[in-house]
């Protein structure tokens, strides 16, 4: 069988947003998944014995229909599909929950399990060209720690790619031309107001915050604390004057300096120095 490589102490420091105890633990979940798909190939086997000892060319000149009863291979592969599935949100949800501003890309990591796959059963069908109906399943592809390694390996630069993604989370709240910003008495910007109820790090309002306190107050991308903005609230504080959200679509944020809002705006609208 398959490991995921719970004991290799090099593997398991190199993980940073889990504890040992932890990768342990996940490591339950490939030995599941990978005894499912011994399952699957003992059955597969003896479902090939079956075929082999029973459909006979005598009983099929005889005009006997050959029935299997322990081909469920189909009904397998579908259960096997299903939990590497759950398997796969499930990694995505706990790391999610490791990265406090961070967005993982989803449809990345779910490529890179399938190309995984997709090249180990191309090495197989190389080796073993000719059809098989007993051909074992593949183990190995198919693995957590794999997984989990492959988005540290990824998001290593964590601060840089958080900023950047609050940078384009904050521009949804920009008008449709960048630069078409109303510049409001001065010391004032008028933004969209939109309403992100799905997902959390996404809100552009909560983004737009983050960014100042990062430019202006120096805290880290991955630090930076979520604001829930709703139309009856004006949120202030050292930097921000007053924001406010309305349900006309308007965005309405002060700022306390004139050179504080022009820093942000140019910053939003990407002709700032740090862009």
């Amino acid at each position: 069988m398959q490991s995921d490589g719970g004991n290799n102490s090099k593997d398991v420091n190199k993980l940073s947003k889990l504890t040992e105890n932890e990768l342990n633990k996940l490591s339950k979940l490939t030995e599941a998944y990978n005894k499912m798909v011994e399952c699957r190939n003992s059955l597969k086997e003896a479902s090939s014995q079956v075929l082999h000892d029973f459909k006979t060319s005598d009983n099929i000149e005889k005009g006997n229909y050959f029935f299997n009863p322990i081909d469920i291979d189909y009904e397998l592969r579908r259960q096997n599909d299903k939990v590497k599935e759950n398997i796969t949100t499930f990694i995505l949800r706990l790391m999610d929950s490791k990265f406090n501003n961070l967005v993982i890309d989803e449809h990345d990591v779910r490529e890179f399990i399938d190309m995984g796959e997709a090249n180990r059963k191309l090495k197989f069908d190389l080796e073993q060209p000719e059809y098989n109906y007993a051909r074992p399943v593949l183990q190995g592809s198919f693995t957590v720690r794999a997984i989990i390694q492959y988005i540290e390996d990824k998001y290593t630069d964590e601060e840089t790619i958080t900023l950047q993604q609050i940078k384009e989370f904050a521009r949804h709240a920009l008008p449709r031309v960048r630069e078409h910003i109303q510049i409001i008495n001065k010391t004032g910007i008028e933004l969209k107001s939109v309403q992100y109820y799905s997902v959390r790090k996404e809100d552009p309002t909560s983004a737009v915050i983050k960014l100042i306190n990062i430019k202006l107050n120096h805290v880290l991308p991955s630090q930076a604390e979520h604001y829930n903005i709703d139309y009856s609230d004006i949120y202030s504080d050292d930097k921000i004057k007053s924001l406010r959200k309305y349900k006309n679509g308007k965005l309405k944020l002060i700022f306390h300096t004139e050179d504080d809002m022009e820093t942000i705006r140019e910053l939003l609208v990407g002709c700032g120095k740090d862009d």
